[in-house]
């Protein structure tokens, strides 16, 4: 019985693995994703654990090298775009704080805001942005509704500061002259 490594059954393990991740990446027409731009691919039927890992020259080898590499690749370009989003993060809470003059804590809950799903907003956080947006404010509209209010509610009887004593009829004036003479006797002229 032949005496294999720890490394050498880890390797075999891993072959399998990617023997696996082969056949995954096969479409329904049989043809492999690597498409022709990678040269020969390699599919299940041809693909060898033990060339992959120690026969340089074989197929089997050239494709682990490929997905290792496409792996490194992914993995790269997803924490680079990662620490880009990270950076611009930082660049716009710095903002908000120099420029529209924030606090660190309303800059940092603004952040939180802004990059919140809008399936996850209440609507009517939404209306409100929304109308901001188009140039309305929820505020005025507000201020609006009681103004309206208070033109509706009729005008109070009597003089209005700044306004003149309103003049009465002539029948109004011979009755305020008979109450008048109750109170003192005579009419008046």
């Amino acid at each position: 019985m032949p005496s294999f490594s720890f490394h050498t059954l880890i390797s075999v393990s891993i072959g399998r693995l990617a023997f696996g991740v082969v056949a995954n990446c096969k479409n329904l027409s049989g043809q492999s994703i690597e498409g022709d731009n990678a040269g020969e691919s390699t599919t299940p039927d041809n693909f060898d654990p033990w060339d992959a890992y120690y026969k340089q020259d074989s197929e089997s080898y050239k494709f682990r090298v490929r997905q290792e590499k496409k792996l490194v690749h992914e993995t790269v370009d997803n924490e680079l775009a990662r620490l880009k989003n990270d950076m611009a993060m930082n660049n716009l809470k710095t903002e908000l704080v120099s420029k529209h003059n924030l606090e660190q804590d309303d800059a940092q809950e603004f952040l939180r805001f802004a990059t919140t799903p809008k399936a996850d907003l209440p609507i009517e956080t939404l209306i409100k942005v929304w109308k901001e947006d188009k140039g309305g404010t929820a505020k005025p509209n507000e201020n609006k509704k009681a103004v309206q209010a208070a033109k509706s509610v009729p005008k109070p009887a009597g003089v209005l500061q700044g306004g003149q004593q309103p003049t009465k009829s002539e029948g109004d004036q011979v009755w305020d002259r008979i109450m008048n003479t109750s109170r003192g006797g005579r009419l008046a002229k």
